[in-house]
């Protein structure tokens, strides 16, 4: 598994809700409010625009919500949801 770089074209963009405030993007921990930044360019240089949200158990429904939304308004096409 070669490690991802924000910046680099993947085929896919994860992202795990750690927190109301905390994120992380293939692999890079960021604030919450940086998400849209950091989104919208992985998402204009992804072929595929596929994004896969983690979401830890501690984690409140509505944040979750929040982040699923931002990662659609953010130019998502396929939004897949995992356990964990």
């Amino acid at each position: 598994d070669t490690l991802i770089r924000m910046g680099v074209p993947e085929e896919r963009i994860e992202i795990v809700v750690v927190s109301p405030d905390s994120v992380i993007v293939n692999r890079v921990a960021i604030s919450r409010s940086a998400l849209t930044g950091a989104l919208r360019p992985l998402l204009a240089q992804s072929a595929t625009k596929n994004v896969v949200v983690r979401c830890g158990e501690s984690v409140p429904h509505g944040t979750f919500v929040a982040v699923l939304d931002e990662a659609k308004s953010c130019g998502a096409a396929q939004i897949a949801v995992m356990g964990g």
